[in-house]
């Protein structure tokens, strides 16, 4: 059997390993509009497994290019873990995927 992998997404914004990344906060990557897939699966997680950690996700069309993350939901100082899953079913329960992962943190806010 061969399998027709989607290419994995180019994240253009925030880049890997970025520091003092804003609060409010558009993620981005480069088209993959003319390529077969089925969609994307936007995944941003804390990167620790603390009590209070966070997941966000989120199903998104195969021609978007960028996700707003909704204001609030990001936290100060904070090291977070993107996903971004381009994907295509084959079978009712079974994809193929091509992942990009990411690690940044947000800025640190200073109290007055």
């Amino acid at each position: 059997m061969i399998y027709d992998f989607p290419p994995t997404p180019v994240v253009t914004s925030p880049e890997a390993d970025a520091a003092d990344v804003p609060l409010t906060l558009t993620v981005e990557w480069e088209s993959l509009a003319d390529e077969d897939i089925d969609g994307f699966l936007l995944v941003l997680e804390t990167n620790d497994d603390s009590a209070d950690g966070f997941e966000l996700v989120k199903l998104l069309t195969a021609d978007a290019t960028s996700f707003s993350i909704p204001e609030g939901l990001l936290q100060s100082d904070t090291e977070y873990v993107l996903e971004v899953v381009a994907y295509k079913a084959f079978d009712e329960n079974a994809y193929l995927t091509g992942v990009r992962y990411i690690n940044f943190t947000t800025e640190t806010l200073l109290l007055q």
